[in-house]
């Protein structure tokens, strides 16, 4: 830990028991898993920086999130993926003259084309996103951004309509199925359901397994194929048939 790069940490000096302690091992990880399964759907990184020192006698003190912290974290993802191994921002603008307007216009690339691919979104604050002109990641902007492809609406039930106005024009959106473990503790589901139903694309939660010590609400696509349509954007009947027709042939 006292060596440079990237340490993955919720909470500094609490919550720290991460299954791989550098973003290098992490993506080292990801990276021989995906080279192992050719032709997996694509896969979203979302990386949100932590500089904050924990509020309690002895904290470690974090280096700050700056522009060349920004820089290093391109280097980190590009010394483990080749650049045929990722879709980035300047795949998809492809000759447009932004994101947005590229995003809008279609210009996600089709799910044949992003399989066995990452996609590395940086979702951290404003202040911390205007550091970032890198060319491997994404950020999370709003809608007018003209970096705008993925946009962060936490709250699926007061933003249900926006999520799917969103989605329907052509952003990626990330949304929160639970927060601060209240809808854990209380085992209430309404949001969680609330972010399934909005079309959002990347749905994150805290609970993808139940915890034993609070409840056994959890996060989970229901689908043992771990796939689910975008029901907003695609002829879910046909896409469906056309899923267990290749599942079928394999």
């Amino acid at each position: 830990m006292s060596q440079p790069g990237f340490k993955v940490v919720h909470v500094l000096d609490v919550d720290f028991k991460s299954s791989c302690l550098t973003l290098k091992t992490c993506l080292t990880e990801i990276a021989g898993w995906s080279r192992a399964h050719p032709g997996h759907l694509p896969i979203l990184i979302a990386l949100c920086s932590n500089d904050q020192k924990t509020p309690m006698p002895g904290a470690t003190t974090p280096l700050p999130f700056d522009s060349m912290a920004a820089a290093a974290l391109d280097a980190e993802i590009m010394a483990v993926f080749r650049p045929d191994e990722l879709i980035t921002p300047d795949a998809v603008k492809a000759g447009h003259a932004s994101l947005r307007d590229a995003v809008l216009a279609g210009g996600w690339p089709l799910l044949n084309a992003a399989r066995g691919k990452m996609i590395f979104l940086f979702h951290d604050e404003a202040r911390k996103t205007a550091l970032y002109h890198g060319e491997v990641m994404f950020i999370t902007a709003e809608e007018n951004s003209p970096d705008a492809g993925f946009i962060a609406l936490d709250d699926p039930v007061k933003d249900a309509a926006r999520i799917r106005a969103d989605v329907k024009a052509g952003f990626m959106v990330l949304t929160r199925a639970d927060d601060e473990t209240l809808e854990a503790r209380a085992n209430d589901t309404r949001r969680r359901d609330a972010a399934f139903a909005s079309g959002a694309q990347v749905i994150e939660s805290d609970f993808v397994a139940p915890d034993g010590k609070i409840g056994p609400y959890h996060v989970a696509i229901q689908d043992p194929r771990h796939v689910r349509c975008d029901a907003v954007n695609a002829d879910c009947a046909a896409w469906d048939a056309a899923l267990l027709r290749t599942a079928t042939a394999r």
